[in-house]
């Protein structure tokens, strides 16, 4: 009988406790819901031209430095806001990973420089070898 009596609270406590999570979950989804904005065709159009305007990168030219010799130059990048506006169109929501990039080379590239070795690649660019 005390063996009953222990099984019987143990399965008390276990209901309470499934209980209270069921009801502290369903108060986190309602309180947590994610409105999302539709935009305009202008707004849209506004917030990818903002974006390129933060974003847009410009192609260096490859040199010869005092020390380091030749370095490569870097390719650049602009956003392509007409491309970029539709592939976001279907929603009406910007999204930072449906913009479109067009890249820009460099004017002057390795090659066009006279012969010179190469001890490291362009500083800004994040890279390793072995």
């Amino acid at each position: 009988m005390n063996i009953t009596r222990h099984w019987l609270s143990i399965w008390t406590i276990i209901t309470f406790v499934c209980t209270v999570v069921i009801i502290v979950n369903i108060w986190i989804e309602r309180t947590t819901t994610i409105h999302v904005h539709q935009m305009s065709k202008d707004e849209l159009l506004e917030e990818i031209e903002r974006h390129a305007q933060l974003n847009d990168e410009h192609a260096e030219d490859a040199y010869i430095d005092r020390v380091w010799k030749k370095t490569p130059g870097r390719n650049g990048r602009k956003v392509n806001i007409k491309e970029s506006y539709e592939k976001m169109k279907t929603t009406m929501r910007f999204d930072e990973t449906l913009l479109v990039y067009d890249t820009i080379k460099p004017d002057i590239h390795l090659e066009d420089l006279p012969p010179a070795p190469i001890y490291r690649g362009h500083p800004k660019k994040k890279w390793s070898h072995l």
